[in-house]
């Protein structure tokens, strides 16, 4: 990961990470 924090927390790792994903491309920082 370079220049974009992505933390994930709590449940739904597969629904959870997708969406992390779609953010964490535009390189924001990502609260799931």
């Amino acid at each position: 990961m370079s220049g974009r924090t992505v933390v994930v927390t709590g449940a739904g790792s597969g629904i959870g990470r997708a969406i992390v994903r779609e953010f964490a491309v535009q390189g924001d920082v990502v609260f799931a």
